[in-house]
């Protein structure tokens, strides 16, 4: 299933949320499976923000492969996160950045690769730092859509360990890893964005 494009109404919703949840001097994660180009909009509107675009290793995902980021000086050379193995995490040394913004498709993500990506996000991300989670979830028992159903169907047959996530449970596998839900905003059907703002655990 394809992802809402980067209208200009979604522009603004992201850069408006951004801007409420980073701090002056902004570096911010860009994790994205689809190349650069939605991350040249957000760079072009904010120029004083340095983004740092993540790839991840995960199984399911075929990712377009982050070119080269010499056309925008406030983009910096892409970072990989080794999520299927849970090795070679961030340690302490790795810079701490001021927020992350996900358009990854986390519904096709395993369960642990999840889990993992939580994991780095936390010891990436500064004290104060939010993430943005843009993706396609389901509201409690609302009704779902067909395409999205049929989605979620063809992931389980893949694996169990697959599939929609509900927005309840990927913000509960947030707060383990100290985020917490602050606000939730539909950018388009069955697609949501969830602002979740670290805590101290």
């Amino acid at each position: 299933m394809s992802r809402p494009g980067m209208t200009s109404a979604i522009t603004d919703m992201i850069v408006q949320q951004l801007n409420l949840v980073t701090q002056a001097q902004q570096h911010v994660l860009s994790l994205d499976s689809g190349g650069l180009d939605w991350l040249l909009q957000l760079a072009d509107r904010e120029p004083k923000t340095l983004w740092q675009p993540v790839q991840l290793d995960a199984c399911m995902v075929p990712q377009s492969p982050i070119e080269t980021t010499a056309q925008c000086a406030n983009i910096l050379s892409p970072m990989t996160l080794t999520v299927r193995s849970g090795s070679d995490l961030p340690d302490r040394r790795t810079p701490r950045y001021t927020g992350a913004i996900c358009r990854y498709p986390l519904h096709v993500l395993r369960w642990v690769e999840l889990k993992t990506l939580f994991y780095c996000l936390k010891r990436l991300l500064q004290a104060q730092a939010s993430i943005l989670i843009c993706d396609y979830m389901m509201r409690g028992y609302q009704e779902i859509s067909p395409t999205l159903l049929a989605l979620d169907r063809s992931l389980r047959q893949r694996s169990k360990d697959l599939g929609v996530r509900d927005v309840t449970v990927m913000t509960a596998l947030a707060r383990i890893h100290g985020f917490e839900l602050a606000q939730t905003t539909t950018l388009a059907p069955d697609y949501y964005c969830l602002h979740c703002a670290r805590h101290q655990v």
